[in-house]
């Protein structure tokens, strides 16, 4: 009975080590595994947070490039609202600058020169022509500002219109 006890306490030992034994090594198989996910996690996060960025970017460059296609798109709408621009313009007004806007508006700038007619109201008359234009719809004074630095008497202006 000694020699069964003695091996009985054996095969205990034995087993109680084997037990221990590949609980450990499963942990430790479990923590490799948790390191490696939580590595790809961490590398997921960063690639994920570059591409929030990367849309924010996108996001706020789309009224831009929107109003770049449409220009781009409508290439003989230009060469119209050019000739257009070019018919209705009198002598007494000089342009100095258009552009589009992102959000669809044609912006022009300019001088309205007095011509033997006040400024306001060669400025007032080509505002008129150009808003009775299809070409020009929604016309808009934004500001006039008098200069000084012209012989005659001279109006800073700028206008918006509606892209057609």
């Amino acid at each position: 009975t000694r020699m069964g006890i003695r091996a009985a306490t054996v095969a205990t030992v034995l087993v109680t080590a084997a037990v221990y034994g590949g609980s450990w090594w499963t942990r430790t198989a479990t923590e490799r595994a948790l390191t490696t996910r939580r590595a790809s996690l961490h590398s997921l996060q960063r690639a994920l947070e570059a591409l929030q960025r990367l849309q924010a970017e996108r996001d706020a460059l789309a009224p831009r490039l929107r109003a770049y296609d449409a220009l781009l798109a409508g290439s003989a709408l230009w060469h119209g609202l050019l000739k257009e621009l070019s018919h209705l313009t009198p002598r007494a007004i000089t342009l100095n600058e258009m552009a589009a806007t992102p959000d669809g508006k044609l912006k022009i700038k300019g001088i309205a020169f007095e011509n033997g007619r006040a400024a306001e109201m060669i400025l007032a008359d080509y505002l008129a022509k150009l808003d009775a234009s299809p070409f020009f719809p929604g016309v808009d004074l934004a500001g006039t500002r008098e200069r000084e630095d012209f012989d005659a008497r001279a109006l800073d202006f700028e206008m918006t219109s509606r892209l057609p």
